[in-house]
């Protein structure tokens, strides 16, 4: 399915200046847009991602901060926190139940991806159906202005408000 550029995100065509716009007079509508298109992205993610919480999936975060993130960010259900466990974490991921859906939410860090990679990798061979696309997705979105689960409420409230920083 091609998608189409909204119109504001078209180059506007000035009159008798030649082909396009000064660079100033179409930057700013370009670059507001983008920051609000992705702000809409972010937010139908969470909205997906509690839909599935809500359905019966497990989300798996590395610690209580990020669950409270979650939380502040209006997802309920089921979210299994890896390292606040007072087990080890082999013992964490098979305390899962097999018959449920994993959504992993691991920081977006190196450190995130190698513990993503390893629930992943350990849950499947359990059976388990692992799902880590709603981790890049959110990943790729904050391109790294944001590293962390629990970073990415007072990230999408800083925008939303329009401050920067």
């Amino acid at each position: 399915m091609a998608r189409t550029r909204p119109s504001s995100l078209r180059v506007r065509r000035s009159r008798g200046r030649g082909r396009y716009a000064q660079e100033s007079d179409r930057q700013p509508v370009f670059r507001r847009t983008l920051d609000e298109d992705r702000l809409e992205r972010v937010s139908e993610l969470i909205q997906r991602l509690n839909a599935e919480a809500a359905g019966g999936a497990a989300l798996v975060v590395e610690g209580r901060r990020d669950l409270e993130a979650l939380r502040a960010l209006g997802v309920r259900g089921a979210i299994l926190c890896a390292k606040s466990s007072s087990s080890r974490l082999l013992d964490f991921v098979e305390g899962i139940d097999t018959r449920l859906k994993v959504i992993v939410l691991t920081d977006f860090d190196a450190a995130g991806e190698r513990l993503a990679r390893f629930l992943r990798e350990t849950l499947e061979r359990q059976g388990v159906k692992v799902d880590l696309a709603y981790r890049e997705r959110l990943s790729a979105l904050m391109r790294g202005e944001v590293k962390d689960i629990q970073g990415l409420g007072e990230h999408l409230e800083r925008a939303a408000t329009g401050e920067h920083g």
